[in-house]
Formats: C-alpha cells, sequence, structure tokens
C-alpha cells in the first residue's frame, strides 16, 4: 500500500516525533564525545540523524525512504564501531 504525500496520520505523526527525539539524542550524544575513533562514520551517522529528526515535517510518503535506508545502515554501524555482548566468545575459567 503506497503511502500519500500528505502529513501523516496521527499514530505515524506519532511515532515520527518519537524518531525524531532519539535522532536528536544520537546527535547530543556524539556532540559530546571529544574523540571519536577515525574510522567512525561520524558525517555519515549525523547525517542520518539530521533526515529522521526532519522526517516529522515531511509527508507520510515523504518518511518510507530515509527510514529504510536507516534501518539498513544503522545496524551496520552498530556492527562495525560498537562492542556487542551477545556477540563475545564465552571463556571458561
Amino acid at each position: 500500500m503506497a503511502l500519500e504525500y500528505v502529513p501523516p496520520n496521527a499514530r505515524l505523526a506519532s511515532e515520527l516525533e518519537q524518531v525524531s527525539k532519539e535522532a536528536e539524542r544520537v546527535t547530543e550524544a556524539m556532540r559530546g564525545i571529544n574523540l571519536m575513533p577515525q574510522a567512525f562514520p561520524t558525517e555519515a551517522l549525523e547525517a542520518i540523524c539530521v533526515s529522521l529528526f526532519h522526517l516529522k515535517d515531511g509527508t507520510a510518503e515523504g518518511c518510507h525512504e530515509p527510514l529504510n535506508f536507516a534501518r539498513h545502515m544503522l545496524p551496520l554501524v552498530r556492527r562495525d564501531h560498537f562492542r556487542i555482548e551477545s556477540d563475545e566468545p564465552e571463556t571458561i575459567d
């Protein structure tokens, strides 16, 4: 079902507002870090956050592509740059 280029309905608008708040939190957290690893994709992550932050001001159809892009890219950033405890090999003393 295709969405329309109209303001999102109340439920979607509420979800987009939450996405906006979380994107802003990530951006603020990155600004508070003094030294990022050289290979960390700071600019790319900031660009994703900016696009997610502004989704609440767009249309229902307009939010589809940025959300799909973020859904694909954010797990890649997480996997490549953050330690995930469940991925640690178990050690036996």
